[in-house]
């Protein structure tokens, strides 16, 4: 119907109709009176009108259907969001940047996030997380580290489980959130926060301490989750702002399950004594069966094959990286991957939603599958490509791949596994153990400084604990100094500190109570100085080492029962001497 011809019916319509209706609404009829002698202000809306609404509400109430298209938008404009937005300002949602699932729908059954796994063997370390949520500070922060598969993101769900049923709003911090997003979020009662793979934020200090001011006189929590210690713990001095620095702050470690929970989770998965034992008290490799590493294996297969068959080679590549970049904007996928799919994303990363997905693209998860999954791509391409592609990966997000790597070469000869005559065999020189080595390569100097970093500050605190008489948080500090060294396997200096970390137990600890301690220590001694027989410094840890075991065994009250293992440190220092005749410090600690 022309234009024309629609004018007299509308107008008409509008007088009797539309004034009719808007004359019942308080505050609206003179609005209504308006329009109705406003011919061009209607006629300016009929091009905009679809025909199938002109040839049907239009015919049927023609002034109605028009003053309700132009009142229902102005409605909400001027009354729907001042009410909406006063509503949220005093009853607000969830903090935007957190994602409150702790329980995800279609995620792997290794995945932290699957629905009804059994969770045992974990009661100390949720009452140490309980007791973080009840410390006397308002805000406080929590650093949970730990070995890959040790179950930390899943104790951190837990542990936010228990808390959100005592009222507290709860979730995960969502991947990729930015401080403009906190910043205008608003905290609306006490807050538990999980960041997980909190090393893959670059400006992580940043982030707490805007947290912390979001959160004003409201009580926050903030558990980061990692493998490694965030690198300001380490030296808390270099916090950016003295809000971090004032606030409630502890660590905790991830041990490996204790005997008795580890063996009813490998009975729950038909494990034998053995089979329990391999697993080392990793609940994810008591989860995986009897061959936890060839499973895992097989799992990487099947998922590059995945992303194969739904993108082809490029799928296989996007897979890989996000295994090593870890989370990355959709506008960061390399730039030869395309024909990505949300549909494709959904099946490729288990468990996450559509919507998020339409944005980022998440890190692969759990770390030994990532790991895995890397390193069977890698070992496909030539040195150039991967060199090209690591460099890629690291440029996104240096933090995460710091720390999938390290995790990576702390597992270096679980990877490297192979069976030969049913027994299983390490084999250095495999193309994986090839692919290890050109990872660990890859890393940026200033890594290696930040590692060599930690390890100092740690003998430091290792000392104040030996002087005190605490023998135990000494062990747990020395503890933490190998997790370290163990990413690092190929940097003489941080196996320098490490040994140095050795040498100081061996000062501390006593023949007759810590012989036991005393014996695991030397071994560790051994295997630095096996492991860089040309190192001088190294050569000399394991000397001073040996003097430090001598004046133990040779304190002990039963020192007939400590004398074949005091003459062998003896014939160990002996042998340093010969081998390092020209070092006058070797010759020193000799003489000693």
């Amino acid at each position: 119907m022309a234009l024309a011809k629609w004018k007299p019916l509308v107008m008409a319509s509008v007088s009797s109709a539309g004034v009719g209706v808007a004359g019942h609404i308080q505050g609206w009829g003179i609005w209504a009176q308006s329009l109705a002698s406003s011919n061009d202000l209607i006629a300016s809306f009929l091009p905009l009108i679809p025909a199938q609404l002109k040839t049907t509400a239009f015919e049927t109430w023609p002034g109605l259907t028009i003053f309700l298209l132009i009142f229902l938008p102005l409605y909400g404009f001027f009354i729907l969001k001042p009410t909406n937005n006063t509503l949220a300002f005093c009853w607000p949602d969830l903090p935007g940047f957190l994602d409150p699932r702790l329980e995800k729908k279609g995620a792997s059954d290794i995945d932290a996030f699957a629905p009804d796994q059994s969770f045992l063997g974990r009661a100390a370390d949720i009452t140490s997380l309980s007791n973080f949520g009840d410390i006397a500070d308002k805000h406080g922060w929590m650093a949970l580290h730990g070995p890959m598969g040790h179950g930390k993101t899943r104790l951190g769900l837990e542990w936010l489980k228990s808390i959100k049923r005592a009222g507290w709003d709860t979730g995960v911090l969502r991947p990729r959130t930015s401080l403009e997003a906190i910043a205008k979020s608003k905290i609306r009662k006490s807050t538990a926060i999980m960041i997980d793979d909190a090393n893959s934020h670059a400006d992580l200090w940043e982030m707490l301490s805007a947290l912390i001011k979001r959160a004003g006189n409201k009580r926050l929590r903030v558990l980061l989750v990692d493998q490694s210690i965030p690198v300001l713990i380490a030296d808390i001095g270099t916090a950016k702002s003295d809000t971090i620095k004032n606030t409630g702050r502890s660590v905790l470690f991830l041990k490996p399950l204790p005997d008795e929970a580890a063996q009813a989770l490998g009975a729950e998965n038909n494990l034998g004594p053995q089979e329990i034992k391999n697993a080392e008290g990793r609940p994810l490799l008591l989860r995986l069966g009897a061959d936890p590493w060839g499973e895992i294996a097989r799992r990487g297969e099947r998922r590059l094959k995945m992303a194969d068959d739904l993108i082809g080679q490029e799928g296989k590549k996007l897979l890989a990286f996000s295994a090593l970049a870890g989370a990355f904007g959709a506008d960061e996928i390399p730039k030869d991957v395309s024909d990505v799919t949300v549909s494709v994303l959904t099946q490729l990363y288990e468990g996450h939603d559509r919507k998020s997905l339409t944005t980022n693209i998440p890190a692969l998860l759990p770390n030994i599958l990532a790991g895995e999954v890397l390193l069977q791509w890698l070992t496909d391409q030539t040195d150039a490509a991967s060199k090209k592609f690591i460099k890629q990966a690291i440029a996104i997000n240096p933090e995460f791949a710091n720390t999938r790597i390290a995790g990576m070469l702390r597992e270096r000869h679980k990877y490297n596994v192979r069976t030969q005559n049913g027994e299983p065999v390490v084999e250095e020189e495999t193309p994986t153990g090839q692919v290890l080595q050109l990872l660990a390569d890859s890393r940026p100097v200033a890594w290696n400084a930040i590692a060599i970093q930690q390890i100092d500050n740690l003998r430091a605190e290792q000392n104040q604990f030996g002087k005190a008489g605490k023998i135990d948080p000494m062990l747990g500090v020395y503890a933490q100094a190998k997790y370290i060294a163990a990413g690092w396997p190929f940097s003489a200096d941080v196996q320098n500190g490490l040994a140095g970390l050795s040498v100081n137990c061996l000062f501390w600890l006593l023949a007759d109570t810590h012989d036991g301690i005393i014996i695991d220590v030397l071994d560790d001694l051994q295997r630095l100085h096996a492991n860089w027989p040309d190192d001088q410094q190294i050569a000399l840890r394991r000397a001073m080492g040996a003097v430090n075991a001598v004046n133990s065994y040779g304190e002990a009250t039963d020192l007939a029962d400590k004398w074949k293992k005091l003459h062998g440190q003896l014939q160990i220092l002996q042998n340093l001497n010969e081998n390092w005749h020209d070092d006058q410090q070797i010759a020193l600690h000799r003489a000693m």
